[in-house]
């Protein structure tokens, strides 16, 4: 799956918007908004796809080589 920016952008937002509606203590507030923006980027970095694509060798011993690869 591909990595959706749009998505990240929105729960981050998401998360200053539900802290703003909060009446709690500013400690309480901080603690809920670094947790839904670490979720969302937990998410987000999930998403990714690395795809191999050639370059490594294990000739009968160890892997050897450079790690081609794409990211999605």
């Amino acid at each position: 799956m591909p990595l959706n920016k749009t998505k990240l952008k929105a729960d981050i937002k998401a998360a200053f918007v539900n802290a703003k509606a909060k009446d709690r203590e500013p400690d309480a507030v901080f603690d809920a908004l670094a947790g839904n923006i670490s979720d969302a980027i937990d998410t987000y970095i999930k998403q990714m796809m690395i795809t191999y694509s050639t370059g490594l060798i294990a000739p009968g011993g160890a892997v050897t080589g450079t790690f081609g690869y794409t990211i999605n």
